[in-house]
C-alpha cells in the first residue's frame, strides 16, 4: 500500500515526496498536498473486493482517499454485492455511483464451458456475508453462536461449505432448482 501512495503522491507533485510513514500519514500528506493545487486525481482499483483488499485498513485508506472532492475512485468489483462488504461510514466515505456492466454472451458461455471442463462446484455464498446479514437481523450476536446453527444445518445437510482457490469459505445449497421448489410447496400446503 505504500508503494501505491508513494506513487499517488508522486502523481499529485513530482516535486514533493511523500514520507514513507504509516498509509494514513501518507494519505494525509497527498490529500493536503492536493488541496494545495487545482488537480484532479482518479484512481482506478481493479477488483476492489479482492480478498487483499477487504482488509478494514486497506478499506479506510481508499475510503479516506476517495472522500477528497479533488479524488475520483474509479473501481471494479466481480461480485454483485460487494457493497455489503462494508458498514455505513465506509460506503459513504467512498461514495459509490454504481453503474452495472453488461458481460458478452459469449464471455458467460465460455466462463461455464471452462468450469464445467475443471469440475468446479457451484458457486456459493461468502460466509462473512452471511453472518453480517444474521447479525444484522438479529438472529445470532455472535460468530460462536452463527456457526452453532449452521452446525444444524450442516448435519442435516441442508447447506455444504466449501472454500474457493483463495481461501474463502462459501456456503451453499446442495438442492436443484426443482427440489427447492418441491420444499418450497410442502412449506406452503
Amino acid at each position: 500500500m505504500r508503494e501505491i501512495l508513494g506513487c499517488i503522491g508522486a502523481a499529485v507533485d513530482a516535486t514533493q515526496r511523500i514520507p514513507a510513514s504509516t498509509p494514513p500519514a501518507m494519505v494525509h500528506n497527498i490529500t493536503t498536498l492536493l488541496s494545495s493545487t487545482d488537480l484532479v486525481l482518479t484512481v482506478m482499483v481493479n477488483s476492489i473486493d479482492a480478498t487483499p483488499l477487504r482488509k478494514p485498513g486497506m478499506q479506510a485508506i481508499l475510503a479516506q482517499l476517495a472522500a477528497h472532492p479533488q479524488v475520483n475512485l474509479v473501481c471494479s468489483a466481480d461480485t454483485p454485492d460487494f457493497p455489503l462488504l462494508w458498514d455505513v461510514g465506509v460506503r459513504s466515505a467512498f461514495n459509490f455511483g454504481l453503474y452495472f456492466t453488461v458481460i458478452l454472451r459469449e464471455v458467460l458461455v465460455a466462463m461455464e464451458e471452462e468450469g464445467s471442463a475443471a469440475g468446479q462446484e457451484s458457486a456459493g455464498v461468502e460466509y462473512r456475508m452471511v453472518y453480517n446479514k444474521a447479525v444484522e437481523e438479529f438472529i445470532c450476536t455472535s460468530e460462536m453462536a452463527f456457526r452453532t446453527l449452521l452446525k444444524e444445518f450442516h448435519d442435516h445437510q441442508i447447506i455444504t461449505s466449501r472454500k474457493d482457490v483463495i481461501g474463502t469459505e462459501l456456503l451453499s445449497v446442495p438442492f436443484a432448482r426443482e427440489e427447492l421448489e418441491a420444499m418450497l410447496e410442502d412449506l406452503m400446503a
